[in-house]
C-alpha cells in the first residue's frame, strides 16, 4: 500500500526579474514525475547536485508547493490543503536535515520537546516523551548539554529524536549524513534502520551518495535532471543498473569492469587467455555451478579482477576471469559454456 504517491508532478521555479519586476524565465526543477512510496518501507532517493531531490522531498509536506501533478499522503491530496490542514499533515511528518537545524539556545531536551510544546502537549506527557526518545537514540546523558558540547552524530541523533517526537508516519531524512564521517554514518543509518524496524516509519532517505542507499534502504529511484530515470529494488538496480546515470553510481561502490590501460595491463600479463566478466547473482544462479561448467569442459580460469558484493539478503559478483583450454572450441561459445543466469561480457 502506498503511503506517498506522486503523479504526474512538475516544479517550475520563476527566476530573472525584471526591472518591472515580471519574471521572464523558468527554470523546471522537475519534470512530470511518477512515483509510489511503500508504507513500511525505507525509500532512497539519489541523484546529483542540482537534480531535484530536495524540491521533490519539499513538496510532500508542501513546504515547496507543486507546479502541477497530484501528491497524496495517505489518502490526503497535499496539494489542495489550506494552510491549517497543511499544519495538521505536518505534525504527522518528521524531518531531519544534513545540517541539523538545532536551537542553540535550547538544551537536547528542549530541542527534542520543541514540536511537542508547539502541539500543545502537556508538559508531563511531554517531558516523559522526551526521556523515552532520548534513551532511544543514545543520547540520556546529554539531555542538559547545548548543541554547541555535541559532537555531529549526536547532533543527528538529536534531530531524529525530535523528528519522531509527534509520533510520525514519514519521517524525511533529506541528505542526513552527508556532514558526517564514514564511522559516523554508519550509525546514523544503523539508527534509522532501528526507527524503520520497530516504529514501523516511513522513511524517505534522500543522498548523492550510494553507499547511503546500500546500506539502508528497500527501494530506490534515480533522478536526474528532475526526472526519474530509473526506480526498483536496490538490488535489482545495483546488480543491474538501466541508466547510465545509475552506472556511475554504483560504480562508486561496485568497481565497473576493467577497460582502458587497466584492461590492456591484463591482455598483457595473460597473452594467450580470454579475458571475460562475469555478472550473476545468488536470485539467478549458483556460482559453483558455472565453475563446474568450466571444470567439464576442461577450462582452467583465473580471477584477475571484480569482488562479491553483498546487497542486504542477496549477493552479486562481477568477476573478471582469464580463461584457458587446450581445445580452442571449448571457448568459441563462452555465453553457452556459462549458462543460463549469467551476464558475460567478453573483453576483446
Amino acid at each position: 500500500m502506498a503511503l506517498v504517491e506522486f503523479r504526474d508532478v512538475t516544479k517550475v521555479f520563476d527566476v530573472t526579474p525584471t526591472k518591472d519586476n515580471r519574471r521572464v524565465r523558468t527554470l523546471t526543477v522537475l519534470d512530470h514525475v511518477n512515483l509510489d512510496i511503500e508504507q513500511g518501507e525505507i525509500f532512497g532517493l539519489i541523484g546529483y547536485s542540482g537534480a531535484g531531490k530536495s524540491t521533490l522531498v519539499r513538496l510532500v509536506n508542501a513546504l515547496t508547493p507543486v507546479t502541477s501533478g497530484s501528491i497524496k499522503v495517505g489518502d490526503v491530496e497535499v496539494t489542495t490543503l489550506k494552510e491549517h490542514a497543511l499544519q495538521e499533515l505536518r505534525r504527522g511528518i518528521g524531518m531531519v536535515f544534513q545540517q541539523f537545524n538545532l536551537l542553540n539556545s535550547r538544551t537536547v531536551a528542549g530541542n527534542v520537546a520543541y514540536p511537542l510544546a508547539v502541539a500543545g502537549v502537556k508538559r508531563a506527557e511531554r517531558d516523559a516523551r522526551v526521556a523515552e526518545l532520548l534513551s532511544f537514540v543514545g543520547l540520556t546523558d546529554k539531555a542538559h548539554a547545548y548543541p554547541d558540547q555535541l559532537s555531529g552524530g549526536q547532533k543527528q541523533r538529536v534531530g531524529i529524536a525530535r523528528a519522531l517526537a509527534n509520533h510520525p508516519t514519514l519521517l524525511l531524512a533529506d541528505e542526513a549524513t552527508s556532514a558526517l564521517d564514514p564511522e559516523t554514518t554508519q550509525e546514523v543509518l544503523a539508527l534509522l534502520r532501528r526507527v524503520n524496524a520497530e516504529f514501523g516509519t516511513t522513511i524517505i532517505v534522500i543522498t548523492h551518495e550510494m553507499e547511503v542507499i546500500r546500506s539502508t534502504a528497500h527501494r530506490v529511484a534515480v533522478l536526474d535532471e528532475g526526472r526519474i530515470v530509473e526506480q526498483g529494488e536496490v538490488f535489482e538496480v545495483f546488480s543491474r543498473p538501466q541508466s547510465p546515470v545509475t552506472a556511475r553510481f554504483v560504480a562508486t561502490v561496485i568497481a565497473p569492469p576493467p577497460s582502458g590501460d587497466a584492461l590492456a595491463a591484463l591482455h598483457a600479463q595473460h597473452p594467450t587467455a580470454t579475458l571475460v566478466t562475469l555478472r550473476f547473482d545468488d536470485t539467478a544462479t549458483d556460482q559453483t555451478h558455472v565453475y563446474r561448467r568450466f571444470f567439464d569442459a576442461q577450462v582452467t580460469f583465473e580471477l584477475v579482477a571484480g569482488g562479491i558484493e553483498a546487497i542486504g539478503a542477496h549477493r552479486f559478483a562481477q568477476l573478471t576471469l582469464a580463461l584457458t583450454a587446450d581445445n580452442p572450441d571449448a571457448l568459441a561459445d563462452i555465453p553457452s559454456l556459462v549458462g543460463a543466469g549469467v551476464d558475460v561480457e567478453v573483453h576483446a
